[in-house]
């Protein structure tokens, strides 16, 4: 019977929320043309290129490109 009254008395246990992550890209595709600084002048990458993601910082992108980092407005790639 104490076992009884004891199921009865016991709330139910709660599923405990797991923070879902998201997954960082590896690569972010231009969705514009942006023009970069490289050691032997500029260059104007164009929409659809895609380039190595190093890291994301607020308002901007540092990809990989032609073995230099570059950083660009994250608001010229696909990343939102």
């Amino acid at each position: 019977m104490r076992t009884f009254l004891r199921l009865l008395l016991t709330p139910p246990a709660t599923s405990k929320s797991v923070p879902t992550v998201t997954p960082v890209p590896s690569t972010v595709t231009l969705t514009r043309s942006i023009s970069v600084k490289i050691p032997y002048g500029a260059v104007t990458l164009q929409p659809g290129a895609k380039l190595p993601l190093i890291s994301r910082d607020g308002a901007t992108v540092r990809v990989r490109y032609m073995d230099t980092e570059q950083i660009i407005p994250i608001s010229a790639t696909d990343l939102k």
